[in-house]
């Protein structure tokens, strides 16, 4: 049998991943749950983003490190107002490449059944979970941090250029 694509210590998933502190939260949750925006949340408070919706998480020993892939570093994707890069819309100091993962927080819908573990597993390693419920009905009405919705319209537009030559560089191959 072969090596993943990954490689052996790593895995991608599904969710958010914010450095916060000293600690590297991980949301997850279906899509539409507001994992992006809780990273937000955290960001008007100091927080850095690590990775939005796909996050690679690499076991270090006893330890795991979240990244985001090459082409989604810096990227974050909020439905209400647009994709956009926060280093550049916001500034660099809202973003850091890797961080060490020290809880997950499942976020799921009010009135829905969550699942109550109290851990997260990943490569054979445990990490503290808790649960928050949101409401359907819940959505950002201002973009936080003063920040000019032009700004992230123009580096929604850069991106989507950028990922458009990606695909198609690909395609010729």
């Amino acid at each position: 049998m072969g090596t993943p694509p990954f490689g052996e210590n790593q895995i991608t998933i599904h969710g958010t991943l914010v450095r916060n502190g000293n600690e590297g939260i991980l949301f997850r949750g279906e899509a539409g749950v507001g994992k992006s925006s809780a990273a937000l949340e955290l960001m008007t408070d100091g927080g850095q983003l690590v990775a939005d919706d796909v996050v690679v998480i690499r076991r270090v020993g006893n330890e795991l490190y979240g990244t985001a892939p090459r082409l989604l570093k810096g990227i974050l994707a909020i439905p209400e107002f647009g994709i956009f890069d926060v280093r550049e819309v916001i500034g660099g100091k809202y973003f850091t490449p890797s961080t060490l993962i020290t809880r997950c927080v499942n976020l799921g819908w009010l009135a829905e059944t969550i699942d109550r573990e109290t851990s997260s597993e990943f490569h054979g390693l445990k990490v503290p979970r808790s649960y928050r419920q949101v409401s359907r009905d819940r959505k950002p009405t201002e973009f936080p941090l003063g920040v000019d919705l032009l700004a992230v319209k123009k580096s929604e537009a850069r991106i989507l250029r950028g990922h458009g030559k990606v695909l198609a560089s690909t395609r010729a191959r």
